[in-house]
């Protein structure tokens, strides 16, 4: 086996074999949601979001972090109607990266995009040390108790 070089809590997604079981496992479960869009944000956003949105056949909209240093000039990247939305990210600790996600998508700055809504956010990462997000199934509503407190 080659070794790899990457930050120890990506391992999962630089190993095709596991971040093809996290993305089999996220699809079965998103299946029942409605929704048009996968939201991500960051590096490790992007590697699952992007292996997300081929196996379920939805567009993937990548919200940049202000400190991003690119050769992009967008912060939003995606497709301009951005309907209803699921943030996908690997954990949720203070909250502040999805708060930034939601704002910038559903009142957008950019005057092209038109606003979204946010359906759900679905952790693919699991980690004892946050037990305040407790449900199994790694999805959560706006409205679930355990995530509303990190959204509004």
């Amino acid at each position: 086996m080659n070794p790899s070089i990457h930050a120890g809590y990506l391992e999962d997604l630089y190993v095709p074999s596991k971040l093809k079981r996290h993305v089999n496992l996220a699809a079965k479960r998103l299946k029942k949601i409605k929704f048009d869009t996968i939201a991500v944000t960051g590096n490790s956003g992007t590697i699952f979001g992007g292996a997300l949105s081929i196996a379920m056949k939805k567009p993937l909209m990548l919200v940049r972090k202000d400190s991003d240093d690119t050769h992009s000039m967008c912060r939003v990247e995606g497709p301009r109607k951005i309907g209803r939305f699921v943030f996908v990210d690997d954990v949720v600790a203070s909250g502040v990266t999805l708060r930034r996600v939601v704002k910038r998508l559903t009142k957008p700055e950019e005057a092209m995009l038109e606003p979204g809504t946010l359906e759900g956010v679905y952790l693919w990462r699991k980690l004892p040390t946050y037990a305040a997000l407790p449900n199994k199934s790694g999805y959560y509503t706006p409205e679930d108790p355990d995530m509303s407190a990190f959204i509004r």
